[in-house]
Protein backbone atom coordinates (compact mmCIF):
# COMPACT_ATOMS: atom_id res chain seq x y z
CA UNK A 1 0.00 0.00 0.00
CA UNK A 2 2.81 2.39 0.89
CA UNK A 3 4.56 1.74 -2.43
CA UNK A 4 1.32 2.32 -4.35
CA UNK A 5 0.79 5.69 -2.62
CA UNK A 6 4.37 6.71 -3.38
CA UNK A 7 3.99 5.70 -7.02
CA UNK A 8 0.71 7.62 -7.31
CA UNK A 9 2.34 10.65 -5.67
CA UNK A 10 5.31 10.55 -8.05
CA UNK A 11 3.11 10.20 -11.12
CA UNK A 12 0.81 12.97 -9.93
CA UNK A 13 3.74 15.29 -9.24
CA UNK A 14 5.01 14.61 -12.77
CA UNK A 15 1.58 15.37 -14.22
CA UNK A 16 1.34 18.62 -12.22
CA UNK A 17 4.81 19.66 -13.43
CA UNK A 18 3.81 18.96 -17.04
CA UNK A 19 0.62 20.99 -16.63
CA UNK A 20 2.42 23.96 -15.06
CA UNK A 21 5.66 24.01 -17.06
CA UNK A 22 4.89 22.49 -20.45
CA UNK A 23 1.20 23.15 -21.06
CA UNK A 24 0.97 26.41 -19.01
CA UNK A 25 -2.22 25.28 -17.26
CA UNK A 26 -2.15 26.08 -13.54
CA UNK A 27 -3.20 23.31 -11.19
CA UNK A 28 -5.74 24.16 -8.47
CA UNK A 29 -4.49 24.60 -4.92
CA UNK A 30 -6.73 21.85 -3.51
CA UNK A 31 -5.04 19.32 -5.81
CA UNK A 32 -1.62 20.28 -4.47
CA UNK A 33 -2.90 19.96 -0.91
CA UNK A 34 -4.43 16.57 -1.72
CA UNK A 35 -1.13 15.34 -3.14
CA UNK A 36 0.72 16.55 -0.05
CA UNK A 37 -1.69 14.63 2.20
CA UNK A 38 -1.33 11.43 0.15
CA UNK A 39 2.46 11.73 0.13
CA UNK A 40 2.53 12.35 3.88
CA UNK A 41 0.35 9.28 4.43
CA UNK A 42 2.76 7.22 2.32
CA UNK A 43 5.96 8.51 3.90
CA UNK A 44 5.28 9.23 7.56
CA UNK A 45 4.82 6.37 10.01
CA UNK A 46 3.75 6.44 13.67
CA UNK A 47 7.28 5.78 14.95
CA UNK A 48 9.99 7.93 16.46
CA UNK A 49 11.10 10.81 14.25
CA UNK A 50 14.76 9.75 14.39
CA UNK A 51 13.82 6.42 12.80
CA UNK A 52 12.29 8.05 9.74
CA UNK A 53 14.72 10.78 8.76
CA UNK A 54 14.85 9.60 5.13
CA UNK A 55 11.08 9.59 4.57
CA UNK A 56 10.75 12.97 6.31
CA UNK A 57 13.50 14.43 4.12
CA UNK A 58 11.70 13.08 1.03
CA UNK A 59 8.45 14.64 2.27
CA UNK A 60 10.14 18.02 2.79
CA UNK A 61 11.60 17.87 -0.73
CA UNK A 62 8.19 16.95 -2.17
CA UNK A 63 6.49 19.79 -0.28
CA UNK A 64 9.14 22.24 -1.54
CA UNK A 65 8.55 21.04 -5.12
CA UNK A 66 4.78 21.40 -4.71
CA UNK A 67 5.11 24.88 -3.25
CA UNK A 68 7.46 25.93 -6.05
CA UNK A 69 5.18 24.59 -8.77
CA UNK A 70 2.13 26.27 -7.26
CA UNK A 71 3.54 29.63 -6.18
CA UNK A 72 5.87 30.54 -9.06
CA UNK A 73 4.23 32.32 -11.99
CA UNK A 74 5.80 30.28 -14.80
CA UNK A 75 3.91 32.18 -17.50
CA UNK A 76 1.75 35.28 -17.76
CA UNK A 77 -1.34 33.05 -17.92
CA UNK A 78 -1.19 32.05 -14.24
CA UNK A 79 -1.53 35.54 -12.68
CA UNK A 80 -4.08 36.43 -15.36
CA UNK A 81 -6.28 33.48 -14.40
CA UNK A 82 -5.84 34.34 -10.73
CA UNK A 83 -6.99 37.92 -11.36
CA UNK A 84 -9.81 36.82 -13.63
CA UNK A 85 -11.04 34.50 -10.85
CA UNK A 86 -11.26 37.56 -8.56
CA UNK A 87 -13.93 39.05 -10.83
CA UNK A 88 -17.25 37.94 -9.36
CA UNK A 89 -20.78 38.00 -10.72
CA UNK A 90 -22.53 41.15 -9.49
CA UNK A 91 -19.44 43.40 -9.46
CA UNK A 92 -19.66 46.75 -11.26
CA UNK A 93 -17.32 47.80 -14.07
CA UNK A 94 -15.73 50.27 -11.65
CA UNK A 95 -14.94 47.38 -9.27
CA UNK A 96 -13.37 45.18 -11.95
CA UNK A 97 -11.30 47.93 -13.53
CA UNK A 98 -8.54 47.88 -10.85
CA UNK A 99 -8.34 44.08 -11.10
CA UNK A 100 -8.01 43.89 -14.89
CA UNK A 101 -6.45 47.26 -15.73
CA UNK A 102 -2.90 45.92 -16.06
CA UNK A 103 -3.84 43.61 -18.94
CA UNK A 104 -4.08 44.36 -22.64
CA UNK A 105 -7.55 45.17 -23.78
CA UNK A 106 -9.42 45.61 -26.99
CA UNK A 107 -10.15 49.30 -26.63
CA UNK A 108 -10.32 52.50 -28.56
CA UNK A 109 -10.02 54.62 -25.40
CA UNK A 110 -6.76 53.96 -23.53
CA UNK A 111 -8.26 54.68 -20.08
CA UNK A 112 -11.17 52.22 -20.24
CA UNK A 113 -11.54 48.49 -20.58
CA UNK A 114 -12.55 47.19 -23.98
CA UNK A 115 -16.26 47.29 -24.38
CA UNK A 116 -18.02 45.53 -27.22
CA UNK A 117 -21.65 46.14 -26.42
CA UNK A 118 -21.97 44.64 -22.97
CA UNK A 119 -18.78 42.52 -23.13
CA UNK A 120 -15.33 43.37 -21.76
CA UNK A 121 -12.45 41.48 -23.36
CA UNK A 122 -8.90 41.47 -21.93
CA UNK A 123 -5.69 39.69 -22.96
CA UNK A 124 -2.66 38.97 -20.84
CA UNK A 125 -0.07 38.59 -23.59
CA UNK A 126 0.76 39.12 -27.22
CA UNK A 127 3.49 36.45 -27.14
CA UNK A 128 2.95 33.69 -29.68
CA UNK A 129 2.10 31.00 -27.12
CA UNK A 130 -0.67 33.04 -25.51
CA UNK A 131 -1.68 35.61 -28.10
CA UNK A 132 -5.29 34.48 -28.30
CA UNK A 133 -5.94 33.82 -24.58
CA UNK A 134 -8.74 36.16 -23.55
CA UNK A 135 -10.80 36.87 -20.50
CA UNK A 136 -14.41 37.60 -21.35
CA UNK A 137 -16.53 39.50 -18.85
CA UNK A 138 -20.17 39.91 -19.81
CA UNK A 139 -22.08 42.80 -18.26
CA UNK A 140 -25.78 43.22 -17.75
CA UNK A 141 -27.13 46.53 -16.44
CA UNK A 142 -23.61 47.65 -15.54
CA UNK A 143 -22.87 44.54 -13.44
CA UNK A 144 -20.90 41.38 -14.19
CA UNK A 145 -23.21 38.63 -15.43
CA UNK A 146 -20.54 36.04 -16.30
CA UNK A 147 -16.78 35.55 -16.48
CA UNK A 148 -15.06 33.22 -18.94
CA UNK A 149 -11.56 32.31 -20.04
CA UNK A 150 -10.94 31.30 -23.62
CA UNK A 151 -7.57 29.57 -24.01
CA UNK A 152 -5.19 29.95 -26.94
Amino acid sequence: MRFALLLISALTLTLFALCELVFAYPVARFLYVSLAVVAAAALVRPVAVRRQKGPLAALVILLAALATLHLVDWTTRKPFLRDLARVRVGMTEAEIHPILSRYRRFATKPDTLAAQGETLIVRHSTAGAFDSDVGIVRLSNGRVASVEFSAD
